[in-house]
């Protein structure tokens, strides 16, 4: 599960009342017998003990690379691939155990707006930066394709992108795909990079099945739907 709740509000005797259904769903999922591996990004910095002791939950701290269906799939939040400075100042701020030391001393309800505030102040930057993100993305995927990786999967950055992506180092063709097609054999390693959107506003995540990945969206009432439409080149 690669995350995004808010846990940045969450301290060591309370919780936010935003959100508590999600933490009740997964805890029965757990109890049900699913693993489920929850993977922290710049909105859910801290879950800390709350997520593996009470609820279950594995939290492996970083961007993982799993084996499934045939596949080599490296899967990660997504800002751990930015290299800006203000970002980087940012997330080590957020991190460091003496600032959120600082940060549980304040009433919940303060720390709450805190955290909403900032949460809405990162995603209009990622928002504002465009295309920017995804050149950063395909350099990503191209580094973990080149290195054996057939699927490399993003958050993040709140758009659904789905391409095929040579993985030679330093290869600048990357050639988007339709849901469903798989990277054609040949001598140049090619893999795919899948870039989730959110599961907030635009309701899509992504489905492992028969050996292919795609991008679906939850419609309630019809539960799923494939994202049917692809950016192009150009």
């Amino acid at each position: 599960m690669r995350g995004r709740y808010t846990s940045s509000a969450i301290s060591r005797t309370t919780i936010p009342s935003s959100g508590a259904r999600v933490l009740f769903e997964l805890y029965n999922l757990v109890e049900s017998g699913v693993r489920v591996i929850y993977l922290p990004g710049n909105h859910d910095l801290w879950p800390g003990e709350y997520f593996s002791g009470q609820l279950g939950v594995e939290l492996p701290g970083g961007p993982i690379t799993v084996n499934h269906q045939g596949l080599r799939i490296h899967i990660a939040h997504g800002d751990e691939i930015r290299t800006d400075w203000r970002f980087r100042l940012s997330r080590g701020i957020l991190k460091n155990r003496f600032c959120v030391g600082l940060f549980r001393l304040l009433h919940p309800d303060l720390g709450a707006i805190l955290a909403r505030y900032t949460s809405r102040l990162s995603e209009y930057r990622i928002r504002r930066r465009g295309s920017g993100n995804r050149d950063i993305l395909y350099r990503a995927a191209r580094e973990k394709i080149a290195h054996g990786a057939d699927i490399v999967i993003h958050g993040h950055y709140h758009f659904t992108l789905h391409a095929r992506v040579g993985g030679s180092p330093g290869d600048q063709a990357v050639t988007r795909m339709r849901t469903g097609d798989r990277a054609d054999a040949g001598s140049e390693r090619t893999g795919e990079l899948v870039v989730l959107g959110d599961w907030i506003q635009q309701c899509t995540y992504a489905v492992l099945e028969n050996g292919g990945i795609r991008l679906d969206k939850w419609n309630e009432g019809t539960l799923s739907e494939p994202v049917a439409r692809m950016e192009e080149d150009g």
